[in-house]
């Protein structure tokens, strides 16, 4: 095969045939500017059904911001907090306008406090991109097929 300076090879993606373009340097004036217009939101909710997980407690508080959800039970055992609550690996969130979101755990702390973070996913369990989410517009959150907001 020859390299040819200043010819590109490409495949057109809608016709998927294959194209041999000259390079040309086009200088261009571009300017760009974006408003941004970014307010941090949060809300803490109360969790239910954490006894199902092995909390001592079945009532604890997720804390949500628009990257990431934690949820930490409002009691833990004192004999051996290392095994008490069996965080599920992934969370379902359901936004207000119907469609989910994946939350993946990330991290457990030795206070029982598990982070999660969200992404898409495609139902095979892979993580993909993360996204965020307003955290005014959870309508529930489920476990392990548990409701647990």
């Amino acid at each position: 095969m020859q390299y040819l300076a200043g010819v590109r090879l490409a495949i057109n993606p809608e016709t998927k045939d294959i194209v041999l373009a000259k390079e040309t340097k086009l200088d261009v004036d571009l300017k760009l500017s974006v408003k941004m217009n970014y307010k941090f939101s949060s809300k803490t909710i109360t969790a239910s059904n954490l006894s199902q997980f092995g909390s001592e407690s079945d009532t604890g508080k997720m804390y949500i911001t628009p990257f990431s959800l934690s949820i930490s039970p409002d009691k833990i055992n004192s004999s051996d907090t290392a095994d008490i609550f069996f965080a599920p690996s992934t969370l379902i969130i359901t936004l207000s306008d119907g469609s989910c979101v994946t939350a993946f755990e990330q991290q457990t702390n030795e206070s029982n406090k598990v982070l999660y973070r969200f992404y898409t996913d495609h139902g095979d369990g892979s993580r993909h991109m993360p996204v965020s989410i307003s955290p005014n517009d959870i309508k529930s959150v489920e476990a392990n097929g548990i409701s647990i907001f």
